[in-house]
Order: structure tokens, then sequence, then C-alpha cells
């Protein structure tokens, strides 16, 4: 099954942030991904906007079941439970998303460290400052390919 990491960056000050999607098979090789640059009035909001970008990568990659991973485990909760409440900050995103839901087949949900989704924040912290490289999927520089070795050294037997 193909997982979906999600991971977002926010400088408070600013209220700018970068989002970052990254999607990985079996092997855990990254075999799509995306990124974007925005601003936001909460942590929250910046969150669900991740996550929507990881629903829009799953429809480019005309995926039908995946997994989804996310840091946010207020939002992963939110999700994964239909009729829990969240900050109203964040309630239009999320109901994009659960609307959104019925393209796929199947989702399922899943809370992971922040050390887990590595990649993610290695483009969405570069992204925030506006220096992610386009191309970083099909040619991910050296900092990235370090991160994503030890993600897969790291790998569970």
């Amino acid at each position: 099954m193909i997982k979906i990491n999600t991971y977002a960056a926010w400088n408070i000050d600013s209220a700018e942030c970068g989002l970052a999607t990254a999607a990985r098979n079996s092997l855990e090789k990254i075999v799509g991904g995306m990124h974007n640059y925005g601003s936001s009035i909460s942590v929250m909001v910046v969150e669900a906007l991740a996550i929507k970008l990881g629903l829009s990568l799953a429809s480019s990659l005309s995926l039908s079941s995946f997994q989804l991973e996310s840091d946010s485990l207020v939002l992963i909760s939110s999700l994964s439970y239909p009729l829990s409440t969240v900050d109203w900050t964040a309630a239009r995103s999320i109901a994009w998303i659960r609307e959104n839901l019925n393209l796929f087949q199947q989702v399922n949900w899943r809370w992971v460290s922040r050390k887990t989704n590595e990649a993610a924040d290695w483009v969405a912290s570069l992204e925030l400052r506006r220096v992610c490289p386009l191309d970083w999927v099909s040619n991910p520089p050296s900092s990235l390919m370090r991160v994503l070795l030890f993600d897969v050294v790291s790998l569970p037997p």
C-alpha cells in the first residue's frame, strides 16, 4: 500500500507556511511528491492544508486506496472519528477533506511521530524559506538522500 506523509512548517510571526507531501511505495521509495507555500492564521489550519495537499497528491497519482500519515494527532483523530469536533480555525479545511474523501475507495489515517516524517519535514522547511528544489522527487539533493537513507535503515524488520 502506498503511504503518503504530510508535513507543515509554520512561522508564527509572519503566518507563512511551507507544505509538503511525499508518497512512498512498500520499498519506501518516493514515487511522488508535492510542495506548496502559503499563509494561515493557525498551526491547525496549516496542518489541515498539508493533509489537503496529500489528498491532491493521491488524486494526481490515481490512487484509490492509501495510508495518509501526519504528525498532527488532533487532525488524524478528527478525521478517523467523523463526529469529533475540531478547532474552529480548521473547520473549513476539515470539511473540505471530509467532502473529498469520496474520491477514494479507502484512506487509512495514521498518526506518526515527527521523526518518521523527516522527508516531508525537510521539503516543507525548505518551502517555507522558498528554497525548495522543484525537482526534489526525481532528483533528490544529497541532504534529502541522507534523510531517505536513514528512514530506510531505521525501518523495523
